[in-house]
């Protein structure tokens, strides 16, 4: 996968981050991310990245809207704000 980061280069690897927030969880996605995830640990994983991005970015929106691309199904969930993990408010 190629990704094309905030500084205009493209870099090849294993994911990729986009949108307002996401400068704000590389380090979060770079010290979390293992290729060997089950479904259920990519989901939470990303449910927490984008709601750490979200708690960061005054430009997000207050839910997560996932698609889930799997070789034979795709399934979408909402996540709404006061279900996400992790909002600083709520430590």
């Amino acid at each position: 996968m190629y990704t094309i980061n905030l500084g205009g280069t493209m870099v090849k690897g294993p994911f990729a981050v986009g949108g307002s927030g996401s400068g704000y969880i590389y380090g979060l996605i770079d010290a979390n991310y293992r290729p060997d995830m089950t479904r259920q640990e990519c989901i939470d994983f990303v449910k927490t990245a984008v709601a750490h991005a979200m708690a960061r970015d005054g430009s997000s929106g207050g839910v997560v809207r996932l698609v889930i691309i799997e070789k034979d199904a795709v399934s979408k969930e909402v996540v709404m704000g006061n279900e996400l993990p992790f909002m600083p408010w709520q430590q």
